[in-house]
């Protein structure tokens, strides 16, 4: 099949001229190339678009997620300091209770 194309700017028909020789293919083997990829390159742009929402909808979810951990942190520090006034359990007291990493939250 014939196709011709009017009216292309020459810096375009340079660039185009330039890549088919970096490629060691003529003009017309580097269009026909590249119009048989477009459908591809189509789809893979719609899939490289889905894939970044995604990423970005983890990434957010992860930011959410870590300052609501961060805020069961700071609460489970306040019941730390709570149960220490309630009891009158000192601080080593509180460590061993707890557990060393759970201990009195200062």
């Amino acid at each position: 099949m014939r196709l011709e194309l009017n009216g292309v700017d020459e810096s375009l028909v340079r660039k185009i001229n330039e890549l088919a020789k970096e490629q060691g293919i003529s003009r017309n083997q580097f269009i026909k190339n590249y119009l048989a990829m477009m459908p591809y390159n189509l789809v893979l742009d719609y899939e490289v678009g889905y894939l970044e929402d995604l990423i970005n909808t983890v990434d957010e979810s992860a930011e959410l997620t870590n300052a609501r951990l961060k805020s069961l942190e700071d609460g489970f520090g306040k019941v730390s300091l709570l149960i220490k006034f309630a009891t009158n359990m000192s601080e080593y007291e509180m460590t061993e209770v707890l557990g060393e990493k759970e201990g009195l939250h200062k």
